[in-house]
């Protein structure tokens, strides 16, 4: 009797050319899930920055005041949110943001110290 199909195995050419179609397929789909994560976090540090420019502008709305770096820590409503000297810190998921917080209105000045006033936050990192 004759070799069935399932004795005579694979090819060399076969298994070079299943090799060639993953790697193309990998050099496809790598630097596209680099690109869709690069994008994700791009749009959380967006998120972050944005939570505390809309929490100084609801302080300074309310009492026309500008608030100390721990009131404006104290008063966003996310969980892991603290302050530090130069920025309020957002932990979400493991992932730590700085959004960094300035003494003036052209986000020159960092702050210094807790106490200091926030007049201008910056984008996180």
């Amino acid at each position: 009797m004759g070799e069935s199909m399932l004795d005579q195995g694979f090819s060399l050419i076969e298994l070079i050319l299943v090799l060639v179609i993953v790697g193309l397929l990998s050099a496809v789909a790598i630097p596209r899930y680099i690109e869709v994560n690069g994008v994700q976090e791009h749009s959380q540090k967006h998120n972050a920055s944005g939570i505390v420019k809309g929490a100084l502008a609801g302080i300074y709305a309310a009492g026309n005041r500008y608030p100390s770096v721990s009131t404006l820590a104290s008063v966003i409503k996310a969980d892991n949110v603290s302050a530090a000297d130069t920025a309020i810190v957002i932990k979400r998921k493991g992932v730590v943001f700085l959004v960094p917080t300035y003494r003036d209105n052209n986000c020159a000045q960092r702050t210094a110290a807790v106490t200091d006033r926030v007049r201008c936050v910056g984008t996180a990192h």
